[in-house]
């Protein structure tokens, strides 16, 4: 394990998300501080354009393709994350971040790669993230079938679901492990008795649509760490195999995110590219409990994205998608946060809700009662 010195601060566990500040001192004396999420499938430091102070944007440089901009290096007087400085030679990206950032408790990403050749440790049942120098050994950690991209570092694991192996990639910067439409097709062809729906759940920004489905296969095991009947949500064809695969030392069919990985302690050693972990403390499974709606933000206020089937459909049976969410159990969702917004839905299996909503010009108030989600 590495020593307290290697830790950093200021960690916090927000959607099964490890968040992590990034400050950001520039010529002027002005220093910033961003909330990112730490993202092992990430290769940059990237904030969005809306979040950075106003006279920061006349020191915008296009990036390549003029698809991100970055920070010009000759503005930014240092990098830091948590209490850890970065090299002077490390970039800040900046990329629009309506469609990404919007509403949530993040303001950018920390790209794990972008930040040396050492060693990442992740710890998720108290939340911390260790940066130390490599020494090759295994920290005491059990070995996990592991590749990494020689260019992007994105790591590449091998999971055992239904007794067979599959290439997915480690994934700490989703919230919900997904899995390609092809594979889950399959699994239930060979699984009818798999829990699956339509809807989705959890936050996936792979530049695509919803997911299509949930499905909740028996369990999951990754080297020494197994978790019972983890949620996975389906991505389209060819978004893994096709296009992120391009990022992995060989294909991917998923991506396993922080619902799996807070079961387990991660030593990601990006010098040797090798991986290693143990199980986290306490029950390793995967209850997705929540009213089962989903929520988005547009024109103002939250509305109802999508009605997800849970165990006990009736306890949403009056809510409809685009309904505007007016309150729930009493407190108000305007001028909520994602997170805050996200936490009011969430809970235990069996907790009742009361709902406030507003369809078509009437208010209406409807009761519900939280299930597992499938």
């Amino acid at each position: 394990m590495a020593s307290a010195s290697d830790r950093l601060g200021d960690v916090a566990l927000v959607e099964h998300r490890l968040r992590v500040p990034l400050r950001v001192r520039v010529r002027n004396g002005t220093v910033r501080s961003f909330s990112m999420f730490f993202d092992t499938g990430a290769a940059s430091l990237t904030v969005s354009l809306e979040s950075l102070p106003e006279a920061w944007t006349d020191h915008l440089q296009e990036g390549p393709e003029g698809a991100l901009s970055i920070v010009a290096s000759d503005w930014v007087e240092s990098l830091a994350i948590g209490d850890r400085a970065l090299p002077g030679s490390t970039l800040l990206w900046a990329v629009p971040g309506a469609g990404i950032f919007a509403g949530r408790p993040f303001e950018g990403v920390a790209g794990a790669s972008a930040l040396g050749e050492g060693v990442v440790t992740l710890e998720y049942s108290h939340p911390a993230i260790w940066l130390s120098p490599s020494d090759g050994s295994d920290g005491g950690l059990d070995a996990v079938p592991a590749a990494f991209h020689p260019d992007s570092r994105f790591p590449r694991v091998m999971a055992e679901i239904g007794g067979v192996s599959y290439p997915m990639l480690f994934d700490s910067g989703a919230s919900v492990s997904m899995i390609s439409e092809a594979v889950a097709d399959e699994w239930m062809r060979r699984h009818p008795a798999w829990p699956r729906a339509s809807g989705s759940a959890g936050h996936a920004d792979m530049g695509s649509a919803d997911a299509e489905a949930l499905v909740r296969p028996p369990s999951v095991r990754i080297g020494p760490v197994t978790v019972d009947a983890p949620l996975f949500v389906t991505r389209p064809r060819g978004r893994f195999e096709e296009g992120l695969s391009r990022y992995t030392s060989e294909p991917v069919v998923g991506a396993l995110a922080g619902n799996v990985l807070r079961h387990g302690l991660w030593r990601l050693d990006y010098a040797t590219g090798r991986l290693y972990a143990r199980p986290a403390p306490g029950p390793a499974s995967d209850p997705g409990c929540g009213i089962g709606i989903r929520a988005a933000y547009a024109g103002g206020g939250w509305h109802v994205k999508g009605v997800l089937a849970t165990n006990d459909s009736t306890t949403i049976a009056a809510l409809r998608p685009e309904d505007l969410l007016l309150s729930v159990n009493g407190t108000p969702v305007s001028g909520l946060k994602h997170h805050e917004v996200t936490e009011l839905l969430s809970a235990p299996e069996g907790r009742p809700f009361h709902f406030e909503v507003r369809r078509g010009g009437a208010t209406i108030s409807t009761e519900g009662r939280a299930a597992r989600y499938i």
